[in-house]
């Protein structure tokens, strides 16, 4: 029986003492491992980004046509005056008083 509880608490002992001797190796594999992935990546995110902004990555296949509309100036004109009418009723209405008055008050 007492060799039997001694066998017992020497795997226990010799459990923790593996473990503990690991960590340093598992922090080894974990560093040798994600850092050079993590360089990858961001290389490979850098390379992308340069290509996107420079227009290559994907390029389109018909160019685009930037001719501008030009704007009669008679339709311009209408719209200004427009505006300016709308400007003008509305500081009316701001200048004079309100139109109902609560009778609350």
């Amino acid at each position: 029986m007492k060799n039997f509880f001694y066998k017992i608490i020497w795997k226990k002992r010799s459990c923790r003492t593996e473990t503990a001797s690991t960590a340093g190796r598992d922090w080894q594999v974990i560093l040798f491992v994600f850092v050079p992935l993590n360089l990858i990546v961001c290389i490979f995110s850098f390379y992308y980004y340069s290509k996107m902004s420079a227009g290559e990555l994907f390029p389109i296949a018909t160019p685009i046509n930037e001719e501008m509309e030009s704007v009669d100036s008679k339709t311009l004109k209408q719209i200004v005056g427009l505006f300016e009418q709308r400007k003008n009723e509305l500081d009316s209405r701001r200048g004079s008083g309100p139109y109902l008055v609560d009778p609350a008050l």
